[in-house]
């Protein structure tokens, strides 16, 4: 919303001068938005006309407006394809409804999240990693999704790795997570575990 109430500052501070940026307002709105914010944009949209109004003669007013309104739903439409998207792709990467299992691909992206978070907050972040049999690996994941928190998500590398991201107050609380996990999984999973900070989100080779 910010990026809204900023331009719509700018053209009320100097409708004669900022005028034209009324055509920004279109391409605000092609952005990925809650319901909320995109209303305000397209009231505040309004509102700048409302504004630039008394400089322009009545014809000119009407089609601003017609232009405005047609431009707006336009880029709604378009930013609405966008959130559909993103949410079909996260879809697909959840590799069992109602279990927080995910394919790999969604580790890149949680890599990269909880780290900014770590380094900003200071919590102690690892992904523990396990290998198993070919045959242990769907049993092995539903059990490490009920062991784990909801917000902890578990991966699946390939057919016998399986890894999930942990996040602790501390390294010796990190250590008694993972062997309380290890103390209720099969005895020949073989486990390791890499601090997020050492891992370079742009590949997953080193966990595998």
């Amino acid at each position: 919303m910010v990026p809204g109430v900023l331009l719509l500052s700018l053209i009320a501070a100097a409708p004669e001068r900022h005028g034209i940026l009324i055509w920004a307002w279109a391409a605000l709105m092609m952005l990925p938005q809650s319901s909320w914010v995109a209303a305000f944009n397209l009231s505040a949209a309004l509102i700048s006309s409302v504004m630039i109004a008394p400089l322009l003669d009545g014809s000119e007013f009407i089609l601003l407006i017609c232009a405005l309104l047609i431009l707006g739903l336009l880029a709604l439409s378009s930013a609405q394809q966008l959130i559909d998207m993103n949410g079909s792709i996260r879809h697909r990467l959840r590799l069992i409804p109602g279990l927080n299992l995910w394919a790999a691909e969604q580790l890149v992206r949680d890599i990269s999240r909880e780290q900014t978070r770590c380094e900003r907050e200071g919590v102690h972040a690892e992904v523990f990693i396990l290998h198993v049999k070919r045959h242990q690996l769907w049993p092995t994941a539903q059990k490490l999704c009920e062991l784990t928190y909801d917000f902890e998500n578990v991966y699946r590398l390939d057919s016998t790795t399986l890894a999930t991201l942990m996040l602790s107050r501390s390294p010796k609380e990190a250590a008694q997570r993972r062997n309380q996990l290890l103390a209720d999984l099969p005895d020949n999973i073989h486990s390791e575990h890499l601090e997020l900070i050492n891992i370079d989100p742009a590949t997953l080779s080193v966990l595998r």
